[in-house]
């Protein structure tokens, strides 16, 4: 059953809303953690991820690993700013980094919505120090004054 059709069973907006968090959460989410760490030698730009496994919309599939990584997408980004970056995978295999606001906290960074039919694997916050601007897919995420952390997810969070 579609998430549409689930949506419009309820007259009020709290429970279509709830009805369809429980379905996303349960029928798509990571099975087994991505291991997210920052790319192999010459891809340190990147983000590596685990072999996996996930599910979307309740059919499972596996990600096979990648050392050398994914690119990060994304304006740039100032610093002294927090900016969280989203890592999901479609029922490809395709994995797809979106790009969070800025922000001058960690706290007010937030993650940016997960694109339609994607699985969450995790996330990398990036902390810019550097006294210049990150670029995202260019800036190695080991060089000085970049903080990355790195989050695996089973389910998009609440915030």
């Amino acid at each position: 059953m579609s998430t549409t059709l689930i949506r419009n069973a309820f007259k009020w907006e709290e429970e279509r809303t709830a009805v369809e968090f429980l379905h996303n959460n349960f029928l798509t989410h990571c099975l087994t953690s991505a291991g997210l760490t920052i790319g192999a030698t010459g891809h340190k730009a990147k983000v590596a991820n685990a072999a996996c496994h996930y599910a979307i919309n309740g059919v499972i599939y596996t990600l096979s690993a990648n050392a050398n990584g994914t690119a990060l997408a994304g304006g740039v980004q100032a610093t002294g700013t927090y900016c969280k970056y989203l890592v999901s995978v479609n029922a490809s295999g395709t994995v797809t980094i979106t790009a969070g606001v800025p922000a001058s906290t960690a706290t007010e960074a937030t993650l940016p919505a997960l694109p339609s039919a994607n699985c969450p694997l995790g996330y990398v916050q990036i902390y810019n120090n550097s006294g210049s601007n990150f670029t995202p897919g260019t800036t190695d995420l080991d060089a000085s004054g970049i903080t990355a952390t790195y989050v695996n997810l089973m389910v998009m969070p609440t915030e």
